[in-house]
């Protein structure tokens, strides 16, 4: 019922596969499908095309790619753009800070690491009207310990971060 769940591809999985890319005209790659950032000879846990960090996040916190595919945009060339038109959150701190994990998360996916800007965090505030002006500095520094680094030099989502920013996206979805 759900391919996710499969963690590996038969053969007639990937001949299927490769005759609806012939058929609808699409270039298709000979040999074995991208590992997603794993090393040779090591078998990608999923087709997602994430690498490894993003693709263990993922397994460790039980987030599907199905999930993801509602809260962010991921194309073939590893941009991945934040769709949601909001965040949830009973206040513009909890907002604030939703969107910074979201922020983490999206670079988790794109580049294997959550490291962010502060510039990219508030921008994603502002387009999902989460932004406060005049308290966001004291709302950054309220974060805990979900996030480690400063304004000047970026920040990095934590464990914490990580196990907090899954159940946001899992609550986003619908799943819990």
């Amino acid at each position: 019922r759900d391919l996710h769940c499969f963690p590996t591809r038969r053969s007639s999985d990937l001949r299927a596969i490769k005759a609806t890319f012939t058929l609808l005209g699409e270039p298709v790659a000979s040999g074995t499908p991208p590992s997603g950032g794993h090393q040779h000879g090591e078998e990608s846990t999923s087709s997602s095309g994430l690498g490894s960090r993003a693709e263990r996040w993922m397994r460790q916190h039980q987030v599907d790619r199905e999930m993801l595919d509602q809260i962010f945009h991921i194309d073939d060339s590893g941009t991945v753009d934040p769709i949601c038109t909001e965040v949830p959150g009973r206040s513009r701190r909890e907002q604030t800070t939703n969107c910074y994990l979201l922020v983490g998360i999206r670079n988790l996916l794109a580049q294997d690491e959550p490291n962010f800007e502060d510039q990219d965090a508030i921008e994603f505030c502002q387009l999902v009207n989460a932004y406060d002006r005049s308290n966001h500095a004291a709302i950054r520094n309220s974060f805990g310990n979900r996030l480690t680094g400063s304004r000047a030099e970026g920040f990095t989502l934590t464990v914490p971060g990580l196990r907090d920013a899954a159940l946001l996206i899992r609550v986003m979805v619908g799943g819990g």
